[in-house]
């Protein structure tokens, strides 16, 4: 709870502060969707996955998944990071 409220005004600080004033609107909309989209299936995903596998291997196997997107992720903002310094 602490994260998305502080989280939430720096994001769409950045998101309008990058974009011209004609496409805010969009970003706005698909930054509200990608962060709305997680919250809605993974629920599903992980309870599927604790009645097919049981609870304690269904919650790790969803801890597993969980740390290599967050792993993915690191590498992908990394990347975007180094391509936009010109690295």
């Amino acid at each position: 709870m602490a994260w998305q409220s502080m989280a939430s005004p720096a994001i769409f600080a950045v998101i309008g502060d990058s974009l011209p004033q004609e496409r805010r609107a969009m970003g706005f909309t698909l930054q509200s969707i990608l962060k709305r989209v997680p919250i809605v299936i993974a629920p599903i995903i992980g309870g599927a996955m604790i009645a097919s596998l049981g609870i304690v291997q269904g919650v790790r196997a969803g801890l597993l998944i969980t740390l290599g997107l967050a792993a993915l992720t690191f590498l992908l903002v990394l990347e975007s990071r180094h391509r936009h310094q010109g690295f």
